[in-house]
């Protein structure tokens, strides 16, 4: 390479510049001649074989280049007449030049970074430009260049100053094209709508700013070519060197916002391999965040390469805002709603969602996320206990405040004890409590859309959300007001061992709702019972020795842990009981027996065992490998099936070492581990599963296969920890999955339950005549309860017609069953609109003893008292 000498330079720079003014009076760009006339001499050493271009060289070539140029000293008689004007727009043009690169290359870049930075108006409407720091600092990098191009290529520069910077510019500009071209790319579908927002609202200029960066960029580019040639430094490397590279690591860094567009439709896709690769990959690779922003605004990125990529292009290839949900559920495990929304980009602090004033899920059968201000004030749980029955009642009475803008709906869903059913909902209205009507499951509910949701009235509505779970709705709760309801709940005792004198009471818990419950709020317990109570480790209730025996307490009403339970004795054996109650027919009453097992307590010969996969079950591994699957007989046959992405399934106990990732569909494993069921002598199913927020896709094998097994699948679930399951609510019609009645996490009442140790109760009509002898009087729960069990019969799967009777059954002895609801309407017009009548309070169960109970309790101790004197003998 040709290097020259300090001198040579100087010389030639200096007898440049005398001929700079008269070149541009000839209308040529002295620069380029410059350049020629050293690319020149560079050439002519090259051809003479010098190492070094001296002074004396360039003196001698100066001397025959200059010959026909005239100098700056010379007079201005020898310029050309045009020479003044032409110079003068030369030299503005160039000027103005300078100042609209310096205006678009980097003055405007770095107001739109700032403004985006703290409006992020960008990420809200098409897409987030800085979604990392290292975003951040690589956009800023284009100003920092374009500016130092600026300032190394002017004429100001020495020749000192310029030679070790020239270098380090030229990679700088490279950068700067190629982080531009990027984005410029990535704005390219807004930009003929950027135009025209520049002339209606000058917003346009954002868009385009990329655009106008990388034109700068390129143009300084040739600035810098042409000023290296006055210096001794090499070429800058080509811009493609350093401006690809930059090229591909932004894409590599868009790479994981990229995935979620391309592989959400498959994550929703049919085919289940599909499915299991793309949640794969977005597990992997993809952008959680961006995942959660498309649960609100399902087509967030509308950037160039995500619409190429995904073929959005195309019409009808949009993200629906449940596929969304779907995918990111499948894909962290942890359900949208129950994360704080994502917050705007910037710095402006708002949620992206401005949950002051949304709530998608108005009026629906979901409960969806919290809604801020929106809490629990009060909650108080009363009830009274009949061990001689076999019976509880519970009244659950609720508070909530709202704090926010606008009015709002509380959604609670509650677990239930088991077998138990809702009797009594009432609403406090100006005041005064209002009892429900009880109808028809979609008659309650269009009389509670049309009233609370549009009419935005006060109306509480109360309807089955699958096994032993209901859905509370108050709406609305008006603003910096208060709104009040109470359920009732008429529930059996369970009885986990024929052979020990014991029953149990679990207590109804919140297992998701939309409100919060302060950390210091309590549910205050106060139960009345005819024998004294035990309480679990975990229940913090009191027993007094009194008579009728108190149980009280406090329970936190924000706890997320099991649901506090009491342990009664029993009389056993236990006698025969009858009720009434005036809506029965003449001549007949409910007679319940308590019936043992109708073998010896043994484990099946054969179990399936399904496992739920997702990540929320980590925490539970341990408990289930120690406390359950090694209480298992060695010589049982198991077969054990993991909800996975694809089910895998294991021929014996699950290993000790499971594996939980991500939001697993458990339809498919049911489905698998039913057929392998039916094959095996009808082997129980046992189902160990978290919450399941989603729908399943894929559920209809198991349903064909239930219709066809004529009953005989049965699935025992349980859940561990709080949270909705869809899949039970999806298969409540087909009365297939038994949650078990296990008080706690308790892994020894799922063995018992396994050796089928468990009493239970029986409860049929007889005329009164028929009653055995000392037989007792019993509570008329006892009759809401057979009724529960007539409603369950009729609308079985199985039956053709008996649909309308159950719901004329459940609107009789006002119940809250699979076929039925309770709504709580303002006006006497408004339940004339809708068919509906509001329930008599007279009929309403109460936790003051109903009419002659007490007679009935007495009678009943004699009755009991004879019936054990009699087996003694």
């Amino acid at each position: 390479m040709i290097s020259w000498t300090p001198q040579a330079l100087s010389l030639f720079e200096r007898r440049c510049e005398e001929r700079r003014n008269a070149l541009w009076a000839l209308g040529a760009d002295p620069d380029e001649v410059f350049a020629d006339w050293k690319a020149l001499i560079d050439t002519h050493a090259a051809d003479a074989r010098a190492s070094t271009v001296s002074a004396d060289r360039v003196q001698t070539e100066l001397e025959i280049l200059l010959v026909d140029t005239p100098s700056a000293l010379d007079p201005p008689a020898t310029l050309p007449p045009a020479a003044p004007s032409t110079s003068a727009f030369r030299i503005w043009f160039g000027r103005s030049t300078t100042v609209m690169l310096w205006l678009l290359g980097v003055i405007l870049p770095l107001g739109v970074i700032l403004f985006e930075g703290l409006a992020g108006l960008c990420a809200e409407i098409l897409f987030d430009p800085m979604p990392t720091w290292w975003h951040v600092l690589l956009i800023t990098l284009v100003p920092i260049a374009n500016a130092a191009a600026l300032l190394t290529g002017s004429r100001a520069q020495t020749v000192d100053t310029a030679h070790p910077r020239l270098r380090w510019t030229g990679m700088a500009n490279g950068l700067a094209i190629g982080i531009s071209a990027f984005y410029a790319l990535q704005f390219a579908l807004v930009t003929p709508f950027a135009v025209l927002a520049i002339i209606y609202f000058g917003i346009g200029l954002i868009p385009l700013a990329p655009l106008f960066a990388f034109l700068c960029a390129v143009a300084l580019r040739t600035r810098l070519r042409r000023a290296r040639f006055l210096t001794d430094v090499p070429p800058p490397a080509a811009w493609w060197k350093t401006a690809l590279p930059v090229f591909l690591l932004l894409l590599l860094l868009a790479l994981p916002r990229l995935m979620v567009p391309v592989y959400t439709p498959q994550v929703n896709d049919t085919d289940p391999a599909v499915r299991a690769r793309a949640t794969t990959l977005l597990r992997t690779f993809g952008s959680r965040d961006l995942m959660l922003r498309r649960c609100y605004r399902p087509n967030v990125n509308m950037d160039f390469f995500s619409l190429l990529l995904s073929g959005s292009f195309r019409l009808g290839q949009t993200t629906s805002r449940t596929e969304a949900q779907t995918t990111y559920y499948r894909v962290t495990g942890t359900p949208y709603d129950a994360v704080p929304p994502p917050r705007l980009k910037g710095l402006r602090g708002q949620d992206l969602i401005d949950s002051d004033w949304l709530d998608p899920a108005l009026g629906g059968e979901r409960v969806s996320a919290r809604i801020r201000n929106l809490t629990l004030a009060q909650s108080r749980l009363d009830g009274r206990v009949d061990t001689a029955s076999g019976i509880a009642y519970l009244e659950w009475t609720l508070e909530f405040r709202n704090a926010s803008k606008t009015q709002r709906e509380a959604r609670a869903l509650i677990e239930l004890p088991p077998g138990a059913v809702v009797s009594r909902v009432t609403l406090w209205i100006n005041g005064e409590p209002c009892e429900a009507a009880f109808g028809g499951r979609s008659q309650t509910r269009r009389a509670y859309q049309q009233i609370a949701v549009r009419q935005r009235r006060d109306p509480v509505l109360v309807t089955t959300a699958g096994p032993d779970r209901v859905l509370l709705q108050c709406f609305p709760v008006p603003v910096d007001g208060a709104m009040k309801t109470r359920i009732g709940i008429s529930v059996p005792l369970v009885v986990p061992d024929a052979t020990q004198a014991e029953a149990a009471l679990r207590l109804p818990i919140f297992v998701e709702q939309n409100f919060t419950a302060p950390a210091d709020l309590h549910t205050t317990v106060w139960l009345e019972s005819d024998q004294p109570a035990v309480g679990g480790a975990a229940t913090p209730l009191q027993v007094s020795n009194s008579d009728p025996f108190s149980i009280r307490g406090k329970i936190p009403a924000n706890a997320a842990g099991p649901a506090a339970f009491l342990r009664l004795p029993l009389a056993h054996p236990y006698p025969p009981i009858a009720a009434r109650d005036s809506r029965l027919p003449d001549g007949l009453a409910i007679l319940q027996t308590l019936d043992p097992p109708t073998a010896p307590p043994a484990f099946p010969e054969t179990l399936a065992i399904v496992i739920d996969g997702s990540a929320r079950m980590r925490d539970y591994r341990t408990h289930m490998t120690e406390h359950i699957f090694d209480l298992l007989p060695d010589d049982m046959r198991v077969c054990t099936f993991i909800a996975r992405d694809e089910t895998e399934v294991i021929e014996g106990k699950p290993p000790e070492r499971l594996r939980f990732v991500g939001g697993c569909d458990n339809g498919p494993a049911l489905a698998r581990a039913a057929e392998w069921a039916v094959e095996n002598g009808q082997a129980p199913i046992l189902w160990l599963h978290a919450a399941q927020p989603l729908a399943s896709l894929e559920l209809e094998a198991l349903r064909q296969l239930a219709d066809f097994s004529r009953g005989t699948v049965v699935i025992h679930s349980h859940q561990y920890g709080p949270g909705a399951n869809r899949i039970a609510e999806q298969l409540a019609d087909l009365d297939i999955i038994r949650p078990l009645p296990v008080m706690g996490n308790d892994a020894a009442d799922i063995i018992d339950h396994l050796q089928h140790k468990a009493a239970h109760w029986s409860r049929r009509q007889i005329a009164s005549d028929e009653r055995p002898a000392a037989t007792a009087p019993g509570s008329t729960h006892i009759v809401r309860l057979w009724a529960a069990d007539e409603i369950k019969r009729l609308s079985a799967p199985l039956r053709k017609t008996g649909h309308d009777d159950a719901v004329e059954l459940a609107r009789t002895f006002q119940l809250v069953t699979p076929v039925s609801g309770a709504v709580v309407l303002e006006t006497a017009a408004q339940y004339q609109a809708h068919d509906l009548k509001p329930a008599d309070p007279a009929s309403t169960p109460g936790i003051v003893p109903e009419p002659a109970t007490g007679l009935l309790l007495l009678l009943g101790t004699s009755l009991l008292l004879a019936w054990r004197r009699r087996t003694r003998t």
